[in-house]
């Protein structure tokens, strides 16, 4: 009987917990699984997009993918750099972490003013808060950023979603934030996906991200309006 992708999954998380395959190796690749378990391509690239899915692995495209860092539970989970506090308080995680390259939404692509064809760095966060016996995923938060192809990521950045920080390290200064809050009612699939109840909206925020005029990254969260709390605090100078 043929191995079945769940069970092939299921093999490398169980390396993945054990320590066999630690934080940042890499894993076998969608050929190597066919070959060693006889399978279909679809059924190892099924394999991969479990282990994605359950925050155990991110992929880079044309490298391949690799064992994320061990996330721990943090005091109050931020988005992009600021708090965001679940409604009763109590903390948020981490737990899921996707890494690639790709062509940005079309609104993003004229944000970043790139040609048709340009494709951008992508990093998708997902954050969710556990209360007593059940869990809800409140937060998914898409970077969109303007990365040199020849840079590497640095693991300090699949840790912090914060772009400034991250531009910092590849020598951009961003110098100016443009925030968007709006509210609406969720898709059916965002329902589904953050299972939120009926007649309850969502929060959309979008950042632009400037270096003096030009704009060198966008970020774009979906929140449950009532799992969180916004809380941003502005220094002004004088």
């Amino acid at each position: 009987m043929s191995a079945t992708y769940q069970s092939i999954a299921e093999g490398i998380a169980e390396q993945i917990r054990t320590g066999k395959l630690p934080p940042e190796s890499k894993i076998p690749s969608e050929k190597d699984l066919q070959l060693r378990y006889g399978v279909s391509s679809s059924v190892s690239r099924a394999a991969i997009a479990l282990l994605r899915s359950q925050g155990l692995i991110y992929s880079r495209q044309g490298k391949g993918s690799f064992v994320s860092p061990r996330w721990k539970p943090v005091p109050k989970s931020t988005h992009n750099g600021h708090p965001v506090e679940a409604a009763d308080t109590q903390p948020g995680k981490v737990i899921a972490v996707d890494l690639s390259e790709g062509l940005p939404p079309e609104d993003v692509a004229q944000l970043l003013q790139l040609p048709p064809t340009a494709k951008v760095q992508k990093i998708e966060y997902r954050v969710e808060y556990r209360g007593g016996d059940v869990s809800h995923l409140i937060e998914i938060t898409q970077h969109y950023e303007l990365i040199s192809p020849d840079a590497e990521i640095d693991p300090r950045d699949l840790h912090n979603p914060d772009p400034i920080a991250r531009q910092a390290r590849s020598g951009v200064d961003i110098t100016q934030v443009h925030e968007t809050i709006s509210a609406r009612m969720p898709t059916a699939d965002e329902g589904h996906l953050m299972d939120i109840p009926p007649g309850k909206p969502v929060m959309e925020v979008q950042r632009i991200y400037y270096c003096h005029a030009r704009v060198v990254a966008v970020s774009k969260s979906l929140l449950r309006s009532d799992r969180v709390v916004l809380n941003n605090i502005h220094d002004i100078a004088h």
